[in-house]
């Protein structure tokens, strides 16, 4: 059935390949936005510049209104990154009053 309609076949694209194209197509693309507009930074943490496509401003929308709905069970605290990571405890309210000296302290520093 995939064969060419010159072939003897129907002329039908084997629709395994066909997606797995299409999927290469879209990541290629997703490639080209993040050089393009998150080259300093990551995707999580990037802002709108004042010139961007519709498109780029749509993807924003919808990283802005999974930020906002996702959020990340402590555990233990061992691989959570305080000033990085969007976490609440649910057992305990931990007040920060400012930024530790060390970007990359991880909540088990404040846990005592």
């Amino acid at each position: 059935m995939t064969k060419p309609k010159a072939g003897g076949g129907l002329g039908l694209r084997d629709i395994q390949i066909f997606n797995q194209a299409l999927l290469a197509k879209q990541v290629w693309r997703i490639l080209i936005l993040l050089g393009k507009y998150c080259h300093k930074t990551s995707f999580l943490e990037a802002q709108a510049p004042a010139v961007c496509s519709h498109g780029w401003r749509s993807k924003l929308h919808g990283r802005d209104l999974l930020k906002g709905n996702v959020g990340k069970a402590i555990g233990n605290g061992e691989d959570t990154r305080v000033w990085k990571d969007s976490w609440l405890s649910l057992e305990e309210n931990i007040k920060i009053l400012g930024q530790s000296k060390k970007k990359d302290s991880i909540l088990e520093c404040f846990i005592y």
